[in-house]
């Protein structure tokens, strides 16, 4: 029979088995693990470059195309009576007589417009009418 000195021997002469620390640092260099860190770091790299981009032309279209639109500047250089018209109408009405007053005013006004914004605008001649 074998006694426990001699099965000491044979232990110490079998090969050492890997304990938790050789397992670790082999399960550390393993080329799936290495595989699975290499995708990770390309997947976050390639999504910071996707924002970084993203920004950049997000940046880039606010200052350009998106600016607020700004109203123009509305200045009258002169303004002058260049007619008149003055009529009274009557009619009649139950109790009595109703007078209607008509008046008739046009103007000729010189008007000019700055318009701060970027992209430019065009008129023609135009009349305006006040009730």
């Amino acid at each position: 029979m074998v006694t426990e000195r001699e099965s000491e021997h044979a232990k110490q002469l079998a090969q050492p088995s890997l304990d938790q620390e050789a397992a670790a640092a082999c399960r550390w260099r393993s080329a799936h693990y290495l595989r699975r860190l290499r995708c990770a770091f390309w997947c976050c790299g390639c999504l910071g470059a996707a924002v970084t981009v993203l920004g950049i032309t997000v940046l880039a279209l606010a200052l350009t195309l998106f600016k607020v639109v700004k109203d123009p500047e509305l200045t009258i250089n002169s303004l002058s009576l260049a007619g008149s018209r003055f009529a009274v109408a009557n009619g009649a009405v139950d109790d009595g007589v109703l007078s209607i007053f008509l008046f008739n005013f046009t103007f000729e006004a010189d008007v000019s417009i700055k318009n701060p914004d970027v992209a430019s605008f065009r008129f023609r001649s135009s009349a305006t009418t006040f009730f």
